[in-house]
């Protein structure tokens, strides 16, 4: 065999009986830097080739088909990966045709005529390759900015929370993370946790909501023998029990006065109680959260200044996911994933339940999506979720506003790339079932298999758009 080594990433090429002087061979060329061709000798050869190394198109040259060369192409038409198979024959032999068409094989080509249609069949799938090599490596780019610990989305507002998090995770201080009802602000606390100098060290969390006790004894535990200090007791209170580790309080600003003013007098004096500077034990990293704006309860006398002042030196507020409607898909699927995982139902999104996504405001931001989609989920009896059963509210279409969104993945719009959702959907539909017809070369049964959907599905989309699969057909 021999071996023609392009750059990476090239169309893996496999050719059976193609000899030297073979029209095939002057086509390639004009492709050399782009293809990787092996050749192999026979069908049995061409198999153990297929078996050892992956290859995206097979070119067999050929005008008779034995009953052993017959199941010799079925095993390879049935081959993993599914490499798309064309043939080169001398005479459309109608015996010949109706073996390759019952092998699922509509890629044939006259040797006489290859000029006219194999070179643009062989471009698309280049293309075709590019594109997928392209999509793998934005995706893997994403995926490195796309998540952090559980924290989800790769719009520009979270990067930008993931390097705030990588900044102030190996710092000692006190972080205030704030955000609106339902955004991230545990998971927030739990990655900045993670990235810390103490990550095997306890996270303990308390919420101060709903307590009657305003001295903060569920924090600091017995009072010892100076209560005028406050001090947390050394075994007792959630800061002991955290080992060093992180203290996450919860909504903060319903922490009672007592409280405020004990946790202020820790941070000042980081003692527990008895404790000396000889005897001093670790103490863990503070990090509380907030769905209010401090500030004018600190304005109001509220919220003690001086504990403000310290807990907000480092501060991270959360989106809400109005602002970064981008990461909308990207959510919906990861629930929509767990809920596939813990139901074991089937379930996605039509296209306009994706677009009723992103026409709402989510006035309880993640918590209320998460939501959302499982309710929908119960209420649907189909695997695919459509508008209706979503339960939000619709706009008319009179009256409909669709946020703009990025024409690229996760890069921030800006005024002269700003594009409607519909418009962006059927752009992208139209590109894609454009190159789908052309891969398949307008068989509708092959674009069903490439594209794992059902041909009524397709032919209804291919209407819907005005694509001609016929239009699509190689013409030898």
């Amino acid at each position: 065999m021999s071996h023609r080594i392009p750059q990476n990433g090239a169309l893996a090429i496999l050719t059976i009986g193609v000899t030297t002087g073979h029209p095939l061979r002057s086509i390639l060329d004009l492709f050399r830097d782009e293809v990787r061709v092996r050749d192999a000798s026979d069908l049995v050869d061409a198999r153990q080739a297929v078996a050892a190394d992956h290859h995206d198109l097979i070119a067999l040259a050929v005008d008779r088909l034995d009953a052993a060369a017959f199941e010799d192409l079925r095993a390879l038409a049935c081959a993993g990966g599914q490499p798309r198979i064309l043939v080169i024959t001398t005479a459309f032999e109608p015996r010949l045709v109706a073996q390759f068409h019952e092998l699922g094989i509509h890629d044939i080509f006259l040797a006489e005529h290859l000029k006219g249609g194999l070179p643009r069949l062989i471009q698309n799938e280049i293309r075709l390759r590019q594109l997928e090599q392209h999509n793998r490596r934005l995706r893997h780019l994403l995926e490195g900015q796309s998540t952090c610990g559980k924290l989800l989305g790769s719009s520009k507002p979270m990067r930008q929370i993931y390097r705030r998090i990588r900044k102030v995770a190996g710092l000692d201080m006190p972080v205030l993370i704030s955000g609106e009802s339902g955004t991230e602000l545990i998971e927030t606390a739990e990655a900045i946790h993670a990235q810390s100098n103490r990550p095997g060290m306890g996270l303990l969390m308390a919420d101060c909501r709903d307590r009657d006790d305003q001295t903060g004894a569920f924090l600091f535990g017995n009072v010892g023998e100076l209560p005028e200090e406050g001090a947390p007791h050394p075994t007792e209170s959630i800061f002991a029990c955290a080992a060093g580790g992180t203290v996450v309080l919860q909504n903060i600003e319903c922490l009672g006065r007592v409280a405020q003013e004990r946790l202020l007098r820790f941070l000042m004096h980081p003692f527990y109680q008895g404790e000396t500077a000889a005897t001093a034990r670790a103490i863990p990293r503070l990090i509380v959260t907030t769905s209010v704006d401090l500030a004018p309860q600190v304005n109001q006398g509220l919220f003690l200044r001086a504990l403000y002042n310290r807990i907000s030196l480092l501060h991270i507020r959360i989106p809400a996911l109005r602002e970064r409607r981008e990461d909308i898909p990207l959510l919906a699927n990861a629930f929509l994933r767990e809920i596939r995982d813990s139901q074991s139902v089937e379930c996605s999104l039509a296209g306009d339940a994706l677009l009723a996504l992103y026409q709402h405001d989510w006035p309880g931001n993640i918590a209320e999506l998460r939501e959302v989609l499982q309710a929908a989920v119960a209420r649907t009896s189909t695997p695919e979720i459509g508008p209706e059963a979503l339960g939000l509210q619709l706009p008319s279409p009179a009256s409909a506003v669709v946020e703009p969104i990025p024409t690229k993945i996760a890069a921030p719009a800006q005024p002269d790339d700003e594009v409607s959702f519909k418009k962006a959907k059927r752009e992208f539909e139209t590109n894609y079932f454009t190159r789908l017809l052309e891969k398949a070369s307008g068989n509708m049964a092959l674009a069903a298999r490439y594209s794992r959907v059902g041909r009524p599905y397709l032919y209804r989309k291919m209407r819907a758009i005005g694509l001609d699969p016929d239009a699509f057909r190689q013409t030898a």
